[in-house]
């Protein structure tokens, strides 16, 4: 079963890239985590917050951000 967690960052320690716009990641960063199908091994994603596009990944930002609070 694909399984996928996010994580906000918000002072990041390292430079990185968004994986999706390619630009730097400055400031508050969005890190996914996990893996698309059960034989793929787990891999890391670091994206800019409006660059999360699927309603899941938005809907996990959100339950993240209660979480916070």
């Amino acid at each position: 079963m694909p399984t996928l967690s996010l994580r906000i960052i918000k002072k990041p320690r390292r430079s990185r890239y968004c994986d999706t716009c390619g630009k730097r990641l400055e400031g508050e960063t969005i890190r996914l985590y996990g893996m698309a199908e059960c034989t793929d091994k787990p891999y890391a994603v670091f994206l800019h917050r409006h660059c999360l596009t699927s309603k899941n990944e938005l809907a996990m930002l959100e339950a993240a951000e209660v979480k916070e609070k």
